[in-house]
């Protein structure tokens, strides 16, 4: 009878620890690393610069440059490498999560930021006028550059 009782718990600990293990594999396996990065920043009485970009996890961007900026109109193609991975570090390093959903309020003259941060199934949308978290804004000055650039 303790031959069964052993026997018994030892099956039940081997098909516990196995599901935790299973599972934990299946759900590494159905993560996505795709990730992908929408900047649009409003015009501002037309002395700011206004566009609107996507950037894909492979690199492939949509642009539209709308005001003051150099690159004026649709525009498609694929960033450099190493200015992929500069975006990759600064996504990286962004706890996208604990964001708050707004920063800074419209006032006259404020340019209107909206930041959009989608992973799988994840989305996250953040507005800004002014006061972003740092991280937000480094991230929005190298977008910047690129637009700005020769990049695109």
């Amino acid at each position: 009878m303790t031959f069964n009782i052993k026997r018994i718990a030892f099956l039940a600990l081997a098909l516990y620890f196995g599901l935790i293990t299973s599972c934990g594999n299946t759900k590494e396996l159905s993560e996505s690393t795709e990730w992908s990065l929408s900047l649009k920043k409003g015009g501002c009485m037309d002395v700011c610069d206004s566009y609107e970009i996507l950037i894909q996890s492979s690199g492939e961007f949509d642009y539209k440059g709308i005001h003051g900026v150099k690159v004026m109109g649709q525009k498609t193609g694929e960033l450099s490498k190493a200015k992929l991975k500069e975006i990759e570090v600064l996504v990286g390093s962004i706890d996208w999560y604990n964001l708050d959903s707004e920063y800074g309020s419209s006032g006259n003259g404020t340019q209107r930021k909206e930041l959009i941060y989608t992973t799988g199934e994840k989305r996250v949308t953040v507005l800004y006028h002014r006061l972003e978290p740092q991280e937000i804004r480094k991230l929005e000055q190298l977008i910047d550059q690129i637009i700005n650039g020769d990049e695109l």
